[in-house]
């Protein structure tokens, strides 16, 4: 009863699970360009970086002449997010589980794996799982990939010629996302995971963006 309740309250019914798998490791180009923007350094083709716009104070954008674009949102701080999804309220292990992190958990859930022999506390977690995915994510995403190293936790999801990918520094509440847009119909995977497996940050940010 709690689950229809909740499926019908928070319009559930037609949530679907998105394919999820651990990022392909891809060759970096050696001529791709060093770029570092307050505090996140990361690599980009050389003509991507010929072209520089910075249309607020939140966005750093990289772009060719043929399509390519990348979009650079300068870090910010998650507490405010963390409050919002109150993870441990559920699930007490996962206190302090990293936005990424919990991302991949909401790609995973679907209204078709909603089982009636659940738990009182599995129906919480999978309703959870599903409505935070809502804001989440897409539900037009085609799959997502995840990177989970030592230092930064990321994902990145895959819809036609966009990715996003969205990351979170593990020593700090630090995070952001970089958006790309390709030059043809599907974006080039290993593209956009060259630009994810050289991300590095930095809690000790630049004060000046800085491409090399």
């Amino acid at each position: 009863m709690m689950w229809k309740y909740a499926e019908a309250r928070l319009d559930s019914d037609e949530v679907h699970a998105i394919p999820v798998s651990e990022m392909q490791q891809t060759d970096i180009p050696d001529d791709w360009a060093s770029v570092r923007v307050d505090g996140m350094e990361f690599r980009l083709p050389s003509d991507v970086v010929e072209t520089q716009d910075q249309p607020s104070p939140d966005l750093v954008i990289f772009q060719n002449g043929v399509g390519v674009m990348v979009m650079v949102a300068r870090p910010a701080d998650n507490g405010e997010l963390y409050d919002m999804f109150d993870v441990a309220k559920i699930r007490p292990e996962l206190k302090g589980v990293t936005l990424p992190k919990l991302r991949w958990y909401c790609c995973q859930a679907g209204t078709s794996d909603f089982r009636w022999s659940m738990s009182p506390g599995e129906v919480r977690w999978h309703a959870f799982c599903m409505t935070a995915g809502q804001l989440l994510w897409s539900r037009m995403s085609e799959r997502a990939e995840t990177l989970f190293r030592d230092d930064v936790d990321g994902i990145v999801y895959f819809d036609g010629k966009f990715a996003s990918f969205f990351w979170q520094h593990k020593q700090s509440k630090q995070g952001g996302y970089i958006n790309f847009r390709g030059a043809s119909p599907t974006i080039d995977a290993n593209f956009v995971r060259g630009v994810c497996e050289s991300f590095k940050f930095s809690v000790e940010p630049n004060i000046e963006t800085d491409v090399n």
